[in-house]
């Protein structure tokens, strides 16, 4: 999570491109994260760049109902 006062200045796409850089680097073969699908505006970073929703699975959290979801990006072919 990026701090809300430091939201709107591409620091979140900053971080998310680092860490998949890394990954590259390292050979890793695929990325994977865990998210809430009311975060619509992470959503839309990821998938811009080229994360794919792989489950969604409904939960009981902090007193609310959400939808869990897992998105995957993969770094090589199979």
């Amino acid at each position: 999570m990026v701090a809300r006062e430091a939201r709107g200045r591409g620091l979140g796409r900053r971080l998310l491109e680092e860490a998949i850089r890394f990954c590259r680097e390292n050979r890793y073969h695929r990325v994977m994260l865990w998210t809430v699908s009311s975060l619509a505006r992470a959503a839309e970073l990821y998938r811009s760049v080229g994360f794919r929703v792989v489950e969604e699975v409904p939960r009981r959290q902090w007193g609310q109902d959400v939808i869990e979801q897992r998105y995957e990006l993969v770094l090589d072919g199979p």
